[in-house]
């Protein structure tokens, strides 16, 4: 009986301390490209990331609307899920916070819009498949800068890599996907 009261207490304990998640909506991506830098890629099937030479020369931005009334404290974690759809060079991806709010229709490399400087995540992506990112500070500095603002997510490849990734054009059951939980 002492046995049964002790299992019944850890199992209260344990589904008091779960979390609750969130999944902020996509309202736009677009990929920018620095050889059609006035041109503009918002609803392409396919978003690209490319470096060359070590640089940057197609980035991706996804935008997210932001789910307010959170705390960057209360933040327990956060994924970014994205499909791989085409890998016509393997290599490391990385994922960066931005706050800036872009519009898929009108988004070209000539728009210089400003990232943080550090990565948040990075992954080796050498086939097709899903890919999850630790999107935990993304969602965190999202919160501290304006927790009713969109913000953006910003992938970008190293090692000379071109990716493609499907976008909510491309599909909808594979478009990217940002999930977050917060500490009940």
């Amino acid at each position: 009986m002492r046995s049964l009261f002790a299992l019944l207490a850890c199992a209260a304990l344990l589904v008091g301390t779960g979390s609750a998640g969130f999944v902020p909506k996509l309202i736009g991506d677009a990929y920018v490209d620095e050889g059609a830098e006035d041109d503009n890629f918002g609803e392409e099937g396919t978003l690209w990331v490319s470096s060359e030479d070590g640089k940057p020369v197609m980035v991706t931005w996804l935008n997210f609307m932001n789910i307010g009334g959170k705390s960057s404290g209360e933040i327990e974690s956060a994924t970014l899920e994205i499909y791989v759809s085409d890998v016509e060079a393997s290599g490391e991806v990385s994922v960066f916070f931005s706050k800036e709010h872009v519009f898929e229709d009108t988004l070209t490399w000539s728009d210089e819009l400003e990232y943080d400087d550090e990565a948040v995540d990075t992954l080796e992506i050498d086939v097709v498949g899903w890919y999850t990112f630790n999107a935990t500070e993304i969602v965190k500095m999202a919160m501290d800068q304006c927790q009713f603002c969109p913000f953006s997510v910003v992938l970008m490849a190293d090692d000379d890599a071109t990716i493609g990734f499907t976008s909510k054009e491309g599909s909808e059951e594979n478009k990217p996907v940002l999930e977050f939980t917060v500490f009940e």
